[in-house]
């Protein structure tokens, strides 16, 4: 007996799986540039901070 992927049975189900993926992945993506925005304007002023130093 051969098992069926869900999707040939239920496409409403793979669909609502895809568009909560796509939530997931977007939340993520935001997340992920937030952080990498946050940690940019941390390192910049400090190496600032350091250039004037030296």
């Amino acid at each position: 007996m051969s098992v069926k992927p869900v999707a040939l049975i239920d496409p409403k189900f793979t669909i609502k799986k895809m568009e909560q993926d796509k939530i997931i992945f977007g939340a993520t993506s935001t997340l992920y540039k937030n952080i990498l925005n946050a940690v940019k304007e941390s390192i910049i002023p400090y190496s600032r901070r350091c250039s004037y130093n030296l």
